[in-house]
């Protein structure tokens, strides 16, 4: 799933890298070493993770700085209309404090 949401995501990486750069009309840099995401991470908690997961974990993290989001979904991947998806998120988020 990781390496889907990392493919998946590339496309909106590089508007949103291009956005940051204030580019137009093809005057950007090459975006290779941005596109290049490390393969360790460290968590806030001091979890260690590798190879792909923390190639995720990294590719959330710019995105984060870049959208103030931690993971976006395109609707095509939803089993749902994204209206129903978004009560079913918040009706999840009601009940995650009952169910710690």
């Amino acid at each position: 799933m990781a390496v889907h949401l990392l493919t998946e995501q590339r496309a909106l990486l590089v508007t949103l890298i291009h956005q940051e750069q204030g580019c137009s009309n093809g005057t950007c840099q090459p975006l290779a070493e941005e596109l290049f995401e490390e393969s360790h991470y460290r968590s806030s908690n001091g979890r260690h993770y590798h190879g792909v997961v923390a190639m995720f974990a990294n590719r959330m993290a710019r995105l984060r700085t870049l959208t103030g989001l931690d993971l976006l979904l395109p609707e095509g991947s939803l089993d749902r209309e994204p209206d129903a998806f978004l009560r079913l998120l918040r009706d999840y988020q009601r009940t995650l404090p009952q169910i710690n």
